[in-house]
């Protein structure tokens, strides 16, 4: 494009200096065409003035003058005749009457005029005055002739002087003016050399289009030629890299010698060079997708057993509140697991761990009836997550995998009877740690009732608890009564850390119990009684009354919900506030990675409205395996705050090392600014503050 701009402006030039030029030499023809008409309008005003002075008439000359002035460019003439003799026939021709027969006698003018005198071949010249030679009158003169006695006068008018003009009426006319000196005369006369300006653009305007058509001609020939010839080719053969990389992007591998032939030996070594740079890309790409899922793998799955480890648990429960799932989760644990490793040593106990963890696996995978996963926690703890709500199936699940399990009695003589199951059903008001707390009850009293290996926890219990739970949070949202108290306070490094921000965690009282509510646990219950928007509020204007009054200096972060942040009413209110509190500036926008990365579309919206506002958003447990880094690009964070378990050993441990530096050189390049979480030895700070982290949560 840039080429081609430059191409049209290069025409423009050309084809303006080639009209420049043109009317360069038409007003220099036009000159020389004046030129010519001036010498010939010249050469004919001298025989006329000759002709004229010969005569002594003047008459003669004025006609003649008038019709040159017509027909040519000569403008104001005047002759002045310098010698004023008569002989004896110019005057009798001056009379009709009179022939050579007849004598002049006498000849005589005005004294004021001057006098006449006679010559010796009997020529007759006037004398005139001054006052007559300037006033350039006609002279009377008066003379007599006689012929057989009879005398006669007659009168004969001499006019030494006259001057033809012509009207001129336009200003920008130029005139040259020229003076002829002879001998029997003066002639002076004004010439009109000026340019015939219409006529000039008239032929330049001709020449102008004729020009610009020329032009349009063969710009619509190159566009042609370009169009159907050079770019049919050039697009084509672009067509072909970007097929080329857009499949190798997509995982689509493509043999080399499979490819078109490029049209154009530069793009051939682009082809080229493209061909070797996927090559690298691929074989770099493979390796780090290796790396990766080893990665993945060492953090989400137990070693021993292969199985899922707590971490993937979390993350799973975390996912059943997001899809809004429901079903049981279980605690199971191997007793005496370190009797166990004491009596028989600690080959045999691991080979027991497996041999349950792959039977109870295999159960799963071979009854599609009872679906379900299990994990394994530490030691001989494990847990599983059955997709059930129906407390008799889940009693027959736990009964199944007790029957398969009596049966490594064969293999393992003091297995018997060291399983304890506690099962308690997921609460969607709960959070991860409230409903693992009410398995491992129901554990204990399995344990300690030992009735039999299993309790399950009663759910129309757990029904009756989140009524009055809804009615207590229905109670706090109306009347506004709850605190706001801040967390995870974030320090930045060096000898004197200065405190950078903190987190709201509203302080829930229930008004009855005068219990503290969990934040997690009463979000859940605003949410599905859709209040949660009137409490995201009242917290937004708590923080903004306490920043007014001086009481927060520092920057302050708030978690909204996901609910609020999909109500367009709220999010109007948000901007509102933006708009008009000042305050706003203060707050930075928080949200947990599993979250985002659950509902990524309605965060990549609110950071957009948060970047056109100038206002902070931060992702705090950050992990890649749940959130990859490539779609931060859109979400555009200013601040990230990674899973703690990235934080804490982090010097022991190379695998954490790579992915935070990975995470690092991501967040380098798009200006955010990463903090830790929990760190909790000297070795790791001083690391982290060497790696400059933005500041570490406590």
């Amino acid at each position: 494009m840039k080429r081609l701009i430059i191409f049209i402006v290069a025409l423009f030039l050309f084809t303006s200096t080639i009209i420049f030029t043109e009317y360069l030499f038409a007003i220099k023809d036009a000159q020389k065409l004046i030129d010519s008409h001036f010498l010939e309008t010249k050469a004919q005003l001298i025989a006329l003035a000759e002709e004229s002075a010969q005569r002594k008439s003047l008459a003669l000359f004025a006609q003649t003058i008038q019709t040159l002035q017509k027909n040519s460019r000569l403008k104001d003439t005047e002759i002045t005749l310098k010698k004023h003799i008569f002989d004896t026939n110019i005057l009798l021709k001056t009379i009709p009457f009179a022939d050579n027969s007849w004598t002049i006698i006498d000849i005589t003018i005005d004294a004021m005029d001057g006098i006449v005198l006679i010559n010796e071949n009997n020529s007759y010249e006037l004398q005139l005055s001054t006052q007559a030679l300037n006033d350039k009158k006609i002279i009377p003169i008066t003379f007599y002739i006689s012929k057989d006695d009879i005398i006669k006068s007659s009168l004969f008018f001499y006019q030494p002087y006259i001057k033809i003009t012509t009207q001129n009426t336009f200003s920008d006319v130029t005139f040259q003016e020229e003076t002829l000196e002879k001998n029997d005369y003066t002639v002076r006369f004004s010439y009109d050399t000026s340019l015939d300006s219409d006529k000039i653009f008239k032929n330049i305007l001709q020449f102008s289009l004729f020009i610009i058509i020329l032009t349009i001609g063969l710009l619509m020939m190159c566009y042609g030629l370009y169009h159907l010839v050079i770019r049919q080719k050039l697009v084509s053969s672009i067509h072909i890299l970007n097929q080329y990389v857009s499949h190798i992007l997509e995982g689509k591998m493509v043999k080399d010698s499979s490819l078109p032939v490029i049209a154009y030996q530069e793009l051939s070594h682009l082809h080229n060079n493209i061909i070797e740079l996927t090559h690298k890309y691929v074989n770099a790409s493979n390796e780090l997708s290796i790396s990766k899922d080893i990665i993945v793998q060492k953090e989400r799955s137990d070693e021993l057993t292969g199985l899922p480890n707590k971490k993937s648990f979390e993350s799973d429960l975390k996912y059943m509140f997001v899809a809004n799932k429901s079903g049981y989760v279980i605690v199971l644990r191997i007793d005496k697991i370190g009797l166990f490793t004491k009596n028989h040593g600690p080959e045999i106990v691991d080979t027991l761990i497996e041999t349950f963890a792959k039977a109870v696996q295999d159960f799963f995978r071979s009854h599609s009836e009872f679906q379900g996963t299990i994990y394994r926690f530490f030691g001989g703890e494990f847990a599983i997550i059955a997709y059930e709500s129906d407390s008799e199936k889940i009693e027959k699940l736990l009964q199944k995998i007790i029957t398969l399990t009596e049966m490594l009695t064969d293999k393992f003589y003091f297995f018997d009877n060291t399983i304890f199951y506690g099962a308690t059903p997921f609460d969607r008001y709960g959070s991860i740690e409230s409903i693992l707390q009410g398995a491992q009850d129901a554990y204990k009293t399995a344990y300690k009732e030992k009735l039999k290996p299993y309790f399950i926890a009663d759910a129309h219990h757990q029904l009756e608890l989140n009524k009055k739970l809804e009615s207590t949070v229905k109670d706090i949202i109306t009347r506004n009564d709850f605190v706001l108290q801040y967390m995870h306070d974030t320090y930045s490094f060096g000898a004197n850390p200065q405190l950078l921000m903190q987190e709201i965690s509203p302080l829930l009282i229930d008004s009855f119990t005068f219990e503290s509510i969990p934040s997690g646990k009463f979000i859940s219950v605003a949410e599905e009684l859709g209040l949660i928007a009137d409490f995201d509020r009242a917290i937004i204007e708590k923080v903004l009354e306490q920043i007014k009054l001086g009481e927060l200096e520092h920057q302050i972060g708030i978690v909204l919900s996901v609910s609020s942040l999909s109500n367009q009413l709220f999010l109007s209110w948000i901007e509102e506030q933006i708009t008009y509190q000042p305050a706003m500036s203060k707050l930075i926008f928080i949200a947990p990675c599993y979250s985002v990365a659950s509902n990524y579309e309605v965060f990549r919206s609110f950071s957009h409205i948060l970047k056109n506002h100038s206002l902070y958003f931060m992702i705090k447990r950050y992990d890649p395996t749940d959130l990859p880094l490539d779609k931060l690009v859109l979400l555009q964070p200013n601040y990230l705050r990674l899973e703690k378990t990235f934080c804490q050993d982090f010097k022991k441990d190379s695998t954490k090392q790579h992915a935070v530096k990975q995470i690092l050189l991501f967040c380098e390049s798009n200006n955010i600014k990463v903090i830790g979480d929990s760190v909790k030895n000297e070795e790791d700070y001083l690391a982290f503050e060497m790696l400059d982290f933005y500041g570490i949560t406590k």
